[in-house]
């Protein structure tokens, strides 16, 4: 198995959500969790979290594994948990976690706050004509192209890139479906949570200041912000820049 197929972490306004597949054996799914958080730097550090269990019935000890695991890769603080089983609500409440009854209706275990596009060897475009608002989501199995803001508090993915000819204070994410070379750009780039693959960069860490159109890219591995004015370097991130 893919080793970031088991662990989906959500960035919410009161803190993360981390979804664990309930069909994998716990030792996977801790070695899972343990390399996610070790590759996202310092993004999710010190963050509340609640783990969503699903269909996974869980011991004390098991639970306590996945909170310490957390907690020793990057200061995470487990506050609850969500779960279908009652058995696992019980033991998290004996942990003193918060414990909420998750509904057949309601299953979200296995989906990702973006979801993940199919691969696609030539992506369309979608162009949305409006500001996205705080709560609303906007999806893309393509390239994503926002001719307004995107604010704080929404959500924007993209299996290719995502192109905003306004402010984007949001959530975006880029390369949804593996695409390292996509890149995040717009007039005035301070994202809350900025992801293109599995790169993630902290807000902090990367929001600018700068008044010029900027965008984001990948390099070494890391998150890399520069001016539009040299997208020039976009030929080597992707030989088919033109």
């Amino acid at each position: 198995m893919n080793e970031s197929t088991g662990v989906i972490i959500q960035g919410t306004k009161s803190g993360l959500v981390i979804s664990l597949d309930d069909a994998i054996a716990m030792d996977e799914l801790v070695s899972q969790l343990k390399s996610k958080l070790d590759k996202s730097g310092q993004f999710f550090a010190n963050a509340d979290v609640v783990f969503n269990l699903g269909e996974r019935e869980i011991g004390e000890d098991e639970l306590a594994t996945l909170r310490d695991t957390a907690s020793t890769a990057k200061g995470l603080q487990l506050t609850g948990i969500k779960a279908y089983s009652k058995s696992s609500l019980k033991i998290a409440e004996k942990l003193g976690l918060t414990a909420k009854e998750l509904k057949h209706n309601n299953h979200v275990a296995s989906k990702p706050i973006f979801s993940v596009p199919k691969r696609s060897s030539e992506l369309t475009a979608t162009f949305i004509r409006r500001t996205v608002r705080s709560g609303q989501v906007v999806e893309s199995d393509g390239h994503l192209i926002v001719l307004g803001d995107a604010n704080i508090g929404s959500e924007i993915a993209a299996a290719g890139d995502i192109i905003i000819f306004g402010a984007l204070r949001g959530h975006a994410f880029a390369g949804a479906n593996g695409r390292k070379q996509s890149i995040v750009a717009a007039l005035h780039l301070a994202p809350v949570l900025l992801r293109i693959d599995e790169a993630v960069a902290r807000c902090d860490d990367k929001k600018s200041n700068s008044q010029k159109a900027e965008f984001a890219f990948i390099e070494n591995g890391n998150i890399v912000i520069d001016d539009w004015t040299n997208k020039n370097r976009l030929s080597i991130i992707d030989p088919d820049f033109k």
